[in-house]
């Protein structure tokens, strides 16, 4: 491997003292030695800021160098772009602070790069997906992708993330730098998926290559019963980000090749006719009656067609009869 970029490791953490050292300790230990370490801290009361400086202390003198910077509370958007801010490296990784990759993560990333620069500016790898419940799978496999070979080229990534998020997880990426200033960085106005919408934004400028191994590890642990939910556990929260994200992406018109255009169309359909749901649930009729009227814009089917009906004559009946939005 004769490529030697310098990369800058954005780790953004909000409370997670502990959590936030094994991620950057999965940091520190990498095979590959040419990175720095940037943790933004978006205004921790826990602890977070002494967690960062104890490991800062133990690294001692093994060169490798973390910047810890904090911020007032802003959000994981506006954290991750503060380390962009900071950023030093031609490249640029990320890693959400309750997260780890393996040693070897960033080193083979450096190997998919080397072979495919002339042709993607990013880089995906394969991850393990755990939870509190015993999911054990990989965003590969879940997304039904199945490679022969180690290192390749993803094709068609903007159509499938307009789809789905799977296989791609900001905490897999690495990504020139440049071509993170060229698609706009993270959107703090979005509550939900922000991570998503760059992604999507970052595969209408560029491929993308992989790595056909699991070198990340990412918690998908729901909210516990009887605790504070996380505003993103909330099936409103996700219909309303999920809604901006991709009324922001159809207002990329002249961007988009038709198929995605036409699947960002039909995912709005969706949004709104879950909306429709979800007020029929809460006996918000009149609200009801708006989000089908607005699905129907997008695209009618004889489902939507019925489903206005039933609203306009018999709402009652039409809340009964509808699916229950408890996750989205």
């Amino acid at each position: 491997m004769s490529y030697r970029p310098f990369i800058s490791v954005v780790i953004p953490t909000f409370n997670r003292a502990r959590q936030v050292q094994a991620a950057l300790k999965s940091v520190l230990a990498q095979t590959y030695p040419e990175f720095e370490a940037i943790v933004v801290d978006d205004g921790s009361t826990d602890g977070t800021d002494e967690s960062i400086k104890q490991i800062v202390r133990l690294q001692g003198g093994n060169g490798r160098q973390v910047r810890y910077f904090f911020q007032p509370n802003q959000g994981q958007s506006a954290a991750r772009n503060k380390g962009i801010d900071e950023a030093r490296g031609e490249w640029v990784a990320f890693l959400d602070s309750d997260d780890v990759w393996l040693p070897e993560k960033l080193e083979w990333q450096v190997r998919a790069i080397e072979r495919f620069q002339d042709t993607c500016c990013a880089s995906i790898t394969d991850a393990r997906l755990v939870d509190n419940l015993g999911m054990d799978t990989t965003a590969f496999r879940e997304s039904g992708k199945r490679y022969e070979e180690t290192l390749g080229m993803y094709a068609e990534a903007a159509g499938s993330l307009v789809k789905s998020r799977d296989p791609f997880w900001v905490s897999t990426l690495l990504v020139r730098a440049d071509a993170v200033k060229q698609v706009g960085w993270f959107d703090p106005h979005l509550e939900y998926a922000e991570d998503h919408d760059f992604l999507f934004r970052l595969a209408l400028v560029t491929s993308f290559c992989y790595v056909n191994k699991p070198l990340c590890f990412i918690d998908r642990s729901k909210s516990p019963p009887g605790s504070n939910c996380r505003p993103w556990d909330k099936v409103d929260v996700r219909l309303h980000g999920s809604q901006s994200m991709f009324e922001k992406w159809l207002k990329l018109d002249s961007k988009l090749p038709p198929d995605v255009r036409k699947t960002v169309v039909q995912s709005l359909r969706q949004i709104y006719s879950a909306w429709t749901n979800w007020y029929l649930e809460h006996e918000r009729y009149e609200e009801a009656r708006q989000a089908a009227c607005k699905a129907i814009k997008y695209e009618l089917t004889t489902k939507l067609a019925i489903k206005w009906a039933l609203i306009q004559v018999a709402p009652s009946f039409a809340r009964r009869i509808s699916p229950k939005m408890r996750v989205y």
